[in-house]
Order: structure tokens, then C-alpha cells, then sequence
């Protein structure tokens, strides 16, 4: 298959918590990939999603980034405690 399907982003549940992080360096998921899913995500519930959005990261700095602990990991934590 030279395509993949596309994902049906409207079968996500409303409700379910989600965290997205994305850095202004990723030449994978750049910001237009990013804002054409939020566009798809507009009706989820806002009080269960959260976007962090690093301007200084690409694709794998949220893994391997020197001070991803504190700006993906202890924010993810805190998301998720409150949910």
C-alpha cells in the first residue's frame, strides 16, 4: 500500500485526556501537521486536552532533550494528576 489509510480523528472520545507536545524545529510534524490534527480535535473537550508547544524542539527532543523533564514530563504528570 503506497498510502495508509487516514485516521478517523472524530472516532477519539470527547473526553478522554490528551496531552500533545510539539516543537517548532520537528521537520517530521511540523506546525501545519499539528494545527491541520487540532483543527480535527476543535471538538474535544478543552478541559481534558493540553498543548505544549516548544519553539527550540524537534522530533526527538522530547525524549532525549536535556531539560525534557521539565518541560514535557513534569507537565505531563501534572495533566494527568489532575485528571
Amino acid at each position: 500500500m503506497s498510502n495508509p489509510p487516514a485516521y478517523d480523528l472524530s472516532a477519539i472520545p470527547k473526553d478522554i485526556p490528551l496531552f500533545l507536545s510539539y516543537g517548532g524545529q520537528d521537520e517530521l510534524s511540523d506546525a501545519k501537521d499539528v494545527e491541520h490534527f487540532l483543527e480535527k480535535l476543535a471538538k474535544h473537550n478543552k478541559g481534558k486536552m493540553r498543548i505544549r508547544y516548544q519553539a527550540s524542539y524537534a522530533h526527538g527532543d522530547s525524549v532525549m532533550g536535556l531539560d525534557a523533564k521539565q518541560l514535557v514530563y513534569e507537565p505531563l504528570i501534572s495533566f494527568l494528576e489532575l485528571q
